[in-house]
Order: structure tokens, then sequence, then C-alpha cells
């Protein structure tokens, strides 16, 4: 985050305090656009990488599988509670909160986490492997086929793929949220050094576009056929999170860029315009 404009000096921070998992868990916190808790306690998650972020997340247990598992744990296993310094009361009166109406083809429900967890049979949240499968197939479900039954009046009962950058700006907009960027996997230069997001000059292809994405998503779920489900799913997925595609490079061969030429266009956008121009 340092390289991404939140301190003063770019690529330097200031160490306030130093802190463990352990010391958050049991603390009283206030849930961003929470609508039935005033507040909740911060509870362990032993599928967090910490290495991704802060290691902390918003717990979602209506509509994320390893939430609603790791809280269905705390609240049935006393060893569980006396293990990690959690307190009765900091699980006891919690439980999960519709958002999201998914009405699909053939599935249906306010609570998909919940209701697949169960339909699956699923005993506690090691089950990582399962529920990473039912998580893929819950966002997806929620994406494409869910709608917001909670929040301001402006946003209820509207599609989720709809509101959901709204939602995100808002958040901004009331200081509730921030924007940073982090490699989706470990990333390391040629040297051995881990690299971490900057922002630099450069251009992108604008995927995320409401209308077009929603164009292209139409597309891809009514008329377009892979003939295979797994296949036809992957494209739902890419098309859903594709957002900003760097599009420029400073050096190597390659197209220049028309309205800036000490940049060229890596080649694979270049092929991605030049088939949509000799398309459209």
């Amino acid at each position: 985050m340092a390289w991404q404009g939140f301190t003063s000096k770019t690529g330097e921070y200031d160490k306030c305090v130093e802190l463990e998992g352990w010391d958050l868990l049991g603390r009283k916190v206030k849930a961003p656009n929470a609508v039935k808790y005033d507040h909740v306690y911060v509870l362990p998650l032993l599928s967090i990488r910490m290495s991704k972020g802060t290691g902390v997340v918003t717990s979602v247990p209506s509509d994320a599988p390893m939430d609603y598992a790791a809280l269905r744990d705390a609240q049935s296993d006393a060893q569980f509670r006396k293990k990690y310094y959690l307190e009765d009361h900091m699980v006891a009166d919690f439980h999960p909160v519709p958002i999201i109406a998914i009405e699909a083809k053939d599935f249906s429900s306010t609570q998909a986490a919940v209701d697949l967890v169960e339909k699956e049979q699923i005993k506690s949240a090691e089950s990582v492997k399962k529920l990473e499968t039912i998580k893929n197939t819950v966002y997806k479900l929620g994406f494409n086929f869910g709608k917001l039954i909670v929040g301001p009046e402006q946003y209820r009962n509207k599609p989720v793929e709809s509101v959901k950058e709204h939602i995100k700006k808002d958040m901004i907009d009331r200081g509730l949220a921030a924007v940073y960027w982090e490699p989706e996997g470990l990333v390391k230069s040629r040297t051995g050094v881990e690299c971490v997001v900057a922002p630099t000059d450069q251009y992108f292809l604008t995927y995320g576009e409401s209308k077009w994405q929603a164009q292209v998503m139409r597309h891809v779920q009514d008329v377009l056929n892979t003939y295979n489900p797994k296949t036809h799913a992957e494209f739902v997925a890419r098309v859903a999170w594709l957002r900003e595609w760097a599009c420029s490079r400073e050096f190597g061969l390659g197209t220049k860029l028309p309205m800036d030429t000490k940049f060229v266009i890596e080649s694979l956008s270049d092929s991605t315009i030049y088939m949509a121009f000799y398309t459209g």
C-alpha cells in the first residue's frame, strides 16, 4: 500500500504497532453496512492466507461457505472456543443474515452458502477443498442470478451485478473502504525479489466497462455454446472477473500506441484490438 499512494512518501511507511492475529481475536468491531448486528467479534478463520492483504476479511456467512463453516465450528465446539480465547457470547447469538436472493434454473436460496454447506454435509471448516468448490458455485450464482434484498432502497431488489460497483463507490466515498491492488499469487522478479503492485504510466483496455461487460455476459450466457458446462462456467467467471487489462509497455517489438508513441501495444492486446476492428 505504501507504493499506491497511501503514505506520504512512496515506498515508505512508519510502523505504529506490531500485532499478531491472537491480539485481535475476540475484539468487538463494527462491520460496514451491517443491517442486523450493531457489532460483531473478531473470530479465527483457519483458511486465511496471511500473505494476502492484511490477513483480515469481512465475514459473510450467508454467502461465503468458509465463513459459515467457521462460525458453525465456533458455536458448536467448546474446545475450539477455548483454544482461541473466545467467550460464548461472542458467537452464540450471531446467525447468518439473508443478503442475496438467488433464483437460478436449478437453485433458489436467500442463504446460498448455508444451504449448500448443509446439502453437501460439510462437517467443519477443515474441509477446505470442498468448501472452495462450493464457494465458486455460490459466487457465480450470486453474481449472475442474485438480487440484493437488504440495504439502501435504491439498491434493494436489484441484480447484484448491476449494484456491486455502485455500493463499492458509496463505501469509498463514505470512507468505509479504500481500493488497493495486489497480485493474485506470489510474484518474484528474475533476481528473486518479491514484487508488489505500484501505479506506473500505463494504458488499459477497460473490459470491465458496465455496458460492454453486460453485453458480453448476455452473449456468453444466452448464445455461446461451449459444449461443456465447465468451460461455460469458466467463460462466465472470466467475464465477471475481468476489469482493466494493461495493454502497453515502453520497450520491445509492437505497434506504437497512436496517442502516446513512447508506448507499444503488448502482443495479446494487439491481437484483441485487431480482431475487434475487423469484426466491428
